[in-house]
């Protein structure tokens, strides 16, 4: 059986996947800074549990002040 990989919501309720975010990196990773203060430069952050970080990914398409956001068609 193949694993779900988890997905989030951005505006319209439409479901963004693990290759929609990961097209759009580089927002990803500013908004991160800019919103959270995580530095994915920051080699401490890679030592951090991965669960947490995933869920504070997942939550940018949904978010409206994120890049992301805008990049997925968000207001």
């Amino acid at each position: 059986m193949k694993a779900r990989l988890p997905s989030a919501r951005a505006a319209g309720g439409i479901v963004v996947g693990w290759p929609e975010i990961l097209g759009h990196w580089r927002l990803v990773v500013a908004d991160l800074a800019r919103l959270y203060g995580v530095d994915l430069t920051d080699p401490a952050t890679w030592r951090r549990p991965w669960p947490p970080l995933r869920s504070l990914i997942l939550t940018l398409p949904s978010e409206p002040t994120s890049r992301l956001h805008r990049a997925l068609g968000g207001d």
